[in-house]
Formats: C-alpha cells, structure tokens, sequence
C-alpha cells in the first residue's frame, strides 16, 4: 500500500516537516513489522514542497499520475 503526500524537509517549515516525516517513518517501520495495513506492507512516497504552497497542486499531481 503506497501512501503519497507533500512535506516541508527546506525552507521555514522544514524543522516540523523533518519532525512529522520521521515520525511517519516510524509508523511505517512498525506497521510493516506487524504485517503491513490490511495485510500489505506500507511504503510512504513523499515530495519536498519546500514551504511553498505553490509547489502543493504539482506535487499531488505527480503522486496521482506517475507514483
């Protein structure tokens, strides 16, 4: 199961958006663990929207149509 989103890693947002994306890199390491969600394993795909609201609408585009 892939699970796709944006996150702040540069810019003024970055230090919360590293926060939040460990933070989703542990849920992911113990859910796989555990035998995945619904019985698949996870594997998060992620984008750096630099903190820039802009850059939001590409990156989902991107993650709906090629990832």
């Amino acid at each position: 199961m892939t699970i796709g989103f944006g996150m702040a890693l540069t810019g003024g947002l970055a230090p919360n958006g590293k926060t939040a994306l460990l933070a989703m890199q542990i849920w992911e390491e113990d859910i796989n663990k555990r035998g995945g969600l619904l019985g698949r394993p996870v594997k998060l795909v992620y984008y750096d929207d630099q903190s820039n609201p802009s850059t939001v609408p590409g990156i989902y585009t991107k993650l709906l149509d090629v990832d």
